[in-house]
């Protein structure tokens, strides 16, 4: 969920923008690349159990 600002988030066949107050579920297994031009502050939620490695694959 972004609760300021705004973030972009690539995939391999396209891209979502999400906005304040805006949420996006990414399947599990899913590249993705977030970014953003300006600060942006979100929520992540994710399993306990998912283990983030922030290899670049």
């Amino acid at each position: 969920m972004t609760i300021e600002g705004e973030m972009i988030i690539d995939f391999r066949d396209g891209q979502v923008k999400i906005s304040k107050g805006e949420m996006f579920i990414v399947p599990r297994g899913v590249e993705m690349k977030p970014s953003a031009e300006k600060e942006c502050h979100i929520m992540l939620v994710e399993p306990r159990s998912v283990v983030n490695t922030g290899r670049d694959n």
